[in-house]
């Protein structure tokens, strides 16, 4: 029986003493500390505290993450984009709605999630308030991060304690699969292009030269099987070929010569880093990894950082075609002038999407544009242009014509 009021007050010592240093801990950050009795009921409340604080963290989150959604429905239900983008986003994260936005997260709003708070704290006899000082926006690739500020204070009557601190919560909400609003309304409703990142910074990418080739450019993916099917979408990376005509390109270091096929000759194809299935383009000497296709097929979005900066998510959700004058990096893709309306179809414009809207014009790109083409039918794009400032900042000089 000793032994087990031994362990029933070793017991009692240890919860007290864990108690009494987490209070210690908590009244050491907080600096606003005042009370007079049990300390059990005081750590109790600042471990109440704690939680409200790191619910804060998920309230914010899913507040912004609706307020976001709303302004994008406003957004392709009106046609219009938000002005004042920043105290729009604030006010419909804080109270769910604005004048422009009605019954939309009213429920998922910061204010609702405080008054429940302060309704919950009220059955446990605290007094809590909260105070939001401040929600911040800032571009983060395909991604907004926001930060809140806030001030909370709680107040035990049983006890006298009080208890101040000031809570920072920083969210990043990811915007993939919400539609640029940006291209929506320049295209007149027509250009629907959901985020999604490409997961490269640029979509070309020179690899080697060789010694000789034939003229013209060509496009196809790479591969060493000279079994393969679909023959006239591949170019054949060997260093034995076999019936190259049947292929849309050869790379060899044999010299050959094929009537209809483009070749390249003077690389050792064991040396030269080539995987099967990398999409490739031919052009006089040189050979290039390109994911220009794929930007385009894709609609994904690169980082811009070329002297006139893509808009970020900020920008494109308020029908902005450059970045802030402060930022250095954007957002930018590659469009297809053919899902444009045909009056707003312009030929001689470079099409990344930014650049296409502000009236850039472009040059051609070997193995894409039409004009230095074997065969017109293989997804040659006779419009496609690059303008000057992407040409140099992709380095593909080379490729432009």
């Amino acid at each position: 029986m000793n032994n087990r009021k031994g362990m029933v007050y070793t017991t009692f010592a240890i919860i007290a003493t864990s108690l009494l240093m987490l209070l210690f801990a908590f009244t050491s950050v907080s600096g606003d500390y005042t009370s007079d009795e049990s300390p059990f009921r005081i750590g109790e409340a600042s471990y109440y505290l704690k939680n409200i604080e790191g619910d804060l963290g998920r309230a914010h989150q899913i507040a912004v993450r609706r307020a976001v959604s709303s302004v994008i429905n406003n957004t392709v239900r009106n046609g219009e984009p938000v002005e004042n983008l920043d105290e729009t986003l604030e006010n419909v994260t804080l109270n769910g709605s604005t004048d422009e936005f009605h019954t939309v997260v009213e429920n998922s709003s910061l204010n609702s999630w405080r008054e429940t708070v302060i309704d919950s704290a009220k059955e446990s006899r605290y007094q809590i308030s909260i105070e939001f000082d401040e929600v911040t926006f800032e571009n983060s690739q395909v991604q907004l991060q926001t930060t809140l500020n806030a001030s909370t204070r709680l107040e035990d009557p049983t006890t006298s304690a009080k208890f101040n601190s000031t809570p920072q919560r920083t969210n990043t909400i990811d915007f993939e699969g919400y539609e640029d609003t940006m291209l929506l309304i320049r295209s007149e409703d027509t250009y629907i292009n959901n985020y999604r990142k490409c997961g490269f910074d640029k979509p070309a990418e020179y690899i080697a030269t060789g010694i000789d080739s034939n003229s013209g450019a060509t496009y196809g993916e790479a591969t060493t099987d000279t079994n393969t099917d679909n023959r006239e979408q591949k170019i054949l990376v060997n260093n034995e070929p076999s019936n190259g005509e049947a292929f849309a390109g050869v790379i060899t270091d044999d010299s050959v010569s094929y009537n209809d096929t483009k070749y390249l000759t003077g690389l050792d194809a064991d040396s030269i880093d080539i995987r099967e299935g990398q999409s490739l383009i031919l052009y006089q000497s040189q050979v290039w990894h390109s994911r220009i296709r794929e930007v385009i097929e894709t609609g994904c979005y690169m980082q811009s950082t070329t002297e006139t900066v893509g808009p970020g998510i900020k920008e494109r959700l308020q029908n902005q075609l450059e970045a802030e004058e402060d930022k250095t990096q954007g957002l930018e893709t590659i469009i297809d002038k053919s899902r444009l309306p045909q009056d707003l179809q312009y030929l001689e414009r470079s099409n990344l999407g930014y650049q296409y809207f502000r009236g850039a014009e472009g040059q051609r790109i070997a193995g894409i544009t039409g004009d230095k083409a074997i065969d017109g039918s293989r997804g040659y794009r006779e419009g496609f242009r690059v303008d000057q400032e992407h040409i140099q900042d992709w380095n593909i000089q080379s490729l432009a014509y």
